[in-house]
């Protein structure tokens, strides 16, 4: 016959204080984690500003080459540089992303 050379000790039941202690073991850890994900969701919303930024320094760039650049060197129609016009002054767009934003930054208030 074989016997088993494993010895499982019982399981005491933790005490209160091993369990306030766990708790809040617990919480800082969470805490830990909020912070880190705060920081990295902060970071990514920066790297996106930036590159809104390149993109709108493009387009303006571009529209400005369109008012004072060569005829010859122009290469939007009459149509795409409305379109254009459309997209830089439409106030809608940029209010939708600054409140997205402003969401993102301040989860706890409501928007107005």
């Amino acid at each position: 016959m074989l016997k088993s050379s494993i010895h499982i000790p019982e399981l005491d039941a933790p005490s209160p204080s091993d369990t306030e202690q766990n708790a809040s073991a617990e919480e800082n850890a969470l805490e830990g984690l909020r912070d880190e994900i705060r920081i990295e969701v902060h970071y990514h919303v920066k790297v996106l500003l930036k590159f809104g930024m390149y993109c709108l320094i493009a387009v303006l760039f571009i529209r400005l080459w369109h008012l004072i650049g060569p005829y010859r060197c122009r290469w939007l129609q009459p149509d795409d540089i409305s379109s254009l016009d459309k997209m830089l002054f439409s106030s809608a767009f940029g209010g939708a992303a600054l409140n997205y934003i402003k969401s993102l930054m301040l989860p706890g208030q409501k928007s107005d």
